[in-house]
């Protein structure tokens, strides 16, 4: 299977998530099997098709799916703040514990945040 680098950096950054912030979100449903694929190629199937593949890395890739939902609802409860003028971009960009985030997530934050604030 081809996965894209994209892809290759998001399943990093959501790895990364795991390991340095606390994440309780829990994830759909994962099929282990010794026969499965890596958890990356389970990862990039999700996100390319929507659709499960068998994984013989079950751990990792809940890992990573918890991680992915964690920062989206981080996305969608900065965005309500700073909607609402109860947060600022800034603080969150200068915060030390967020500033390793790729540009992708303050892009989200921001799109959101005028979807928030002006309507879709």
């Amino acid at each position: 299977m081809k996965i894209s680098q994209k892809v290759r950096d998001n399943f990093a950054f959501y790895e990364r998530v795991y390991q340095r912030l606390d994440v309780r979100v829990f994830p759909t449903t994962i099929i282990a099997g010794a026969d499965g694929c890596s958890a990356l190629e389970a990862f990039a199937t999700k996100e390319a098709t929507g659709r499960h593949c068998r994984t013989r890395e079950p751990g990792l890739l809940r890992q990573v799916l918890r991680a992915k939902a964690g920062i989206n609802l981080r996305i969608k409860i900065w965005a309500e703040g700073i909607a609402v003028w109860t947060l600022f971009m800034w603080e969150l960009r200068e915060d030390k514990k967020f500033e390793w985030f790729p540009e992708w997530v303050w892009v989200a934050v921001q799109r959101q945040a005028e979807k928030i604030r002006y309507g879709s």
